[in-house]
C-alpha cells in the first residue's frame, strides 16, 4: 500500500451547520488476484466494479459516467488517478 496524496475539503454538516475541515489520505494498493475474489463487506457498498485508469483519464463516455460516482470524477480525483497511473510499470 502507497500514500499517493491528501485531499483537503469542507464539509457542512446538515445537523448542527457546522462546517468541518475534512483531510482524507489516498492509499494505491497492487492487487494481483482476479477482481472477482473481491468481496464487499458489511453494508457499506452495493457492488464493487473494476474501471481502467486509462478509461478514466481519457473520460467516460455518458452511460459509464451515469454509473460512476460523479465527485470521482473531479479534477482532484482525476490528478490522483495519474498519480497513480504513473507507478504502473510498462
Amino acid at each position: 500500500m502507497r500514500l499517493i496524496t491528501t485531499l483537503h475539503k469542507s464539509a457542512k454538516d446538515p445537523v448542527t451547520g457546522k462546517i468541518n475541515n475534512v483531510i482524507r489520505a489516498v492509499y494505491a494498493y497492487e492487487y494481483h488476484q482476479d477482481p472477482d475474489n473481491l468481496k464487499v463487506e458489511g453494508k457499506q457498498a452495493q457492488r464493487f466494479e473494476v474501471w481502467k485508469i486509462e478509461d478514466l483519464l481519457r473520460g467516460l463516455n455518458d452511460t459509464d459516467k451515469k454509473r460512476f460516482i460523479a465527485s470521482m470524477l473531479e479534477k482532484d480525483y482525476l490528478e490522483i488517478y495519474k498519480k497513480i497511473e504513473e507507478l504502473i510499470p510498462r
